[in-house]
């Protein structure tokens, strides 16, 4: 089972596909059945200070039926 340091927020692409979000490691993390992938998705420069960092994260499917 994975392990995170401060995880702040999750969104579910799939049963088994999960994206994560670390505050202080300012990354979003993929896991597929229940293994991190090695490499984050992605990396961003922000603040982490007291009450900042990564705090939330969404998923929107791509869908054409309006």
């Amino acid at each position: 089972m994975a392990e995170f340091e401060n995880p702040t927020g999750i969104a579910f692409l799939g049963p088994n596909d999960i994206l994560v979000i670390e505050k202080d490691m300012r990354v979003v993390l993929r896991m597929l059945n229940g293994e991190v992938l090695p490499e984050p998705l992605a990396k961003m420069k922000v603040a982490n200070e007291v009450e900042r960092g990564l705090l939330g994260i969404a998923v929107s499917k791509n869908s054409s039926a309006i």
